[in-house]
């Protein structure tokens, strides 16, 4: 999609914000079309969450699932971290199935799931998160286990 495309989708006013971001980083996927000179954005792309301010872990953590329950972008830029440290974050995020990962034409992008809402309202995410990663692991255990008895019974 074109810039305008992008603004008008997202409310944006002005031309120069969204060039900012593309020089940032911030919009991932953004290619220059060869012969018009004009950017073009991938089709699912978002506005970066500007407000990601947050310095320590559990901040962080919220921070990027506010930015996906807001459709906002995130990126390991917007928090000055490395991108190793900024996906270990996401991956955390995924597993315990608090945001989502969409990808499209080789770009990831990060969604809000049904227990997003519940994260951001949790007065312990950390808990919150180590609890949902203890279900998943446990509902990953239990459908070994029915396969492999499955199996031996059948």
């Amino acid at each position: 999609m074109s810039i305008k495309e992008f603004m008008l989708r997202f409310g944006i006013k002005r031309e120069a914000q969204v060039l900012q971001w593309i020089e940032k980083g911030y919009i991932k996927g953004v290619v220059k079309d060869k012969s018009t000179g004009e950017y073009v954005l991938p089709e699912l792309a978002r506005p970066p969450y500007t407000s990601a301010r947050a310095r320590n872990t559990e901040a962080i953590y919220r921070s990027i699932v506010r930015a996906c329950v807001a459709r906002r972008a995130v990126c390991a830029e917007l928090y000055r971290i490395s991108e190793l440290e900024f996906q270990k974050y996401i991956a955390d995020l995924a597993a315990a199935e608090i945001i989502s990962l969409v990808e499209e034409q080789g770009l990831v992008y990060y969604c809000a799931t049904l227990k997003s809402s519940e994260f951001l309202s949790s007065k312990h995410p950390m808990k919150f998160i180590q609890a949902c990663l203890g279900s998943v692991a446990e509902g990953v255990s239990k459908g070994v286990t029915s396969a492999f008895l499955g199996k031996a019974i059948g």
